[in-house]
């Protein structure tokens, strides 16, 4: 669980709260409230990260699912391979 200090000031006002959190671990981030700060942040980390920006008014659809399932797939083969 986050705990979301930063504030809503402008942006993804998320973002300094969730960088902090993942730190270089990867992470998967779903949100409706994503802009271009968050997916600039995600393409420079050094983690693989997924963002998937939703529609409130829609929330999670099953194509959000599978971006997800297959996050989580390529993930733990990243964690079982060996070196």
């Amino acid at each position: 669980m986050i705990e979301f200090n930063s504030g809503r000031v402008g942006g993804t006002w998320k973002l300094a709260d969730v960088s902090r959190y993942a730190d270089d671990r990867p992470a998967a981030w779903v949100d409706d409230d994503l802009f271009s700060d968050a997916f600039r942040w995600a393409e420079t980390r050094g983690a693989p990260t997924l963002l998937i920006r939703t529609m409130a008014s829609v929330g999670l659809t099953e194509e959000h699912f599978a971006e997800l399932e297959a996050f989580g797939r390529a993930m733990r083969e990243i964690a079982t391979s060996p070196e």
